[in-house]
């Protein structure tokens, strides 16, 4: 292959990789690696490891928490004293995804 054939190559490679970070985020937990959806496409938070996450640093990374909540895995928020902050994260999703009635 030329130069040209590589370089195009490299550029799609490029594009596909920038797309998959702007609109997903790796999360590594306690039961393996996950994908999440990210609630709005930016190059922030590419990956990220939970299974240490305590109520601050959660409350620190919301937006992940809403990913995480919106791609129903909730199932990894695994501390107990977490179950408050997740239903506050899912009624928050939930008043952002129901249509408001003016």
């Amino acid at each position: 292959m030329d130069r040209a054939g590589n370089f195009v190559i490299g550029v799609l490679t490029g594009m596909v990789g920038l797309f998959f970070l702007m609109h997903f985020t790796i999360l590594r937990a306690h039961d393996g690696f996950h994908i999440v959806s990210k609630v709005a496409p930016r190059l922030e938070i590419p990956f990220e490891d939970i299974r240490e996450f305590d109520l601050a640093q959660w409350q620190r990374k919301q937006p992940l928490a809403l990913a995480i909540i919106k791609a129903k895995k909730g199932h990894l928020f695994r501390d107990p004293s977490l179950l408050a902050f997740r239903a506050h994260v899912q009624s928050v999703l939930n008043k952002v995804q129901s249509p408001s009635k003016l």
